[in-house]
């Protein structure tokens, strides 16, 4: 089903096999976590590859999606293509069930191993489909700090792992957005109210009766 399927007629066979293979993901993974903060690899990559708050936004959405799909195993079995596609893949779909299953990205799940190369490469891809202003893959790669043949195999893996689904309605940025937002504003009063643990109620008034 995978050769015949018509959602993948433009991907080669090389590149479908590296999702049944079990190390299709390891691409992400980086031997030791990385010393920067994912809050300072993000602001770097926006002082550096400056882009829009939909490309930003669109990570979230993809994140999610590969959740998913790691855990499973598989991708949803709507087509890409036009009518006769879908009827084609209706047809497989009948015969072989409603998902693609890969092997390889069962169990995939998002760490602090491999956080920052998704991020990097989700920026590059995203940045290409959403912007009409993109830098080129030596600049992400510099900024990201990884060689350029590094970022150019995780933007094809990146690809395989969204199973070259980019497209997100704006309901759902939009969605994402909102919630990003009160996650923010939560976290934010949190930190208002938040008191150091074993402060004293009144600093000052103990200050004073200590002197």
């Amino acid at each position: 089903m995978l050769l015949s399927d018509p959602r993948r007629s433009n991907i080669t066979t090389a590149a479908l096999s590296t999702l049944n293979a079990p190390s299709s993901t390891l691409c992400f993974h980086a031997r030791h976590i990385p010393s920067i903060s994912i809050e300072a690899y993000l602001l770097r990559i926006l002082k550096y590859c400056p882009t829009t708050n939909d490309v930003f936004l669109s990570l979230l959405v993809y994140f999610d999606r590969m959740s998913r799909v790691g855990a499973t195993g598989s991708f949803p079995g709507e087509p890409l293509g036009g009518a006769g596609d879908k009827h084609q893949a209706d047809d497989d779909m009948e015969e072989e069930g409603s998902s693609v299953n890969f092997p390889g990205i069962r169990g995939f799940a998002i760490d602090s191993y491999n956080v920052h190369r998704l991020v990097i490469a989700g920026i590059t891809v995203a940045s290409k489909f959403f912007s009409d202003v993109f830098y080129t893959n030596a600049r992400y790669a510099k900024v990201g700090g990884l060689a350029v043949h590094e970022l150019n195999q995780l933007e094809l893996h990146f690809l395989l792992l969204t199973d070259f689904r980019l497209t997100i309605p704006v309901s759902e940025i939009q969605q994402y957005g909102d919630q990003l937002l009160a996650y923010a504003s939560d976290r934010s009063a949190a930190q208002h109210i938040a008191r150091p643990l074993g402060a004293p109620d009144h600093p000052t008034n103990e200050a004073e009766s200590s002197a």
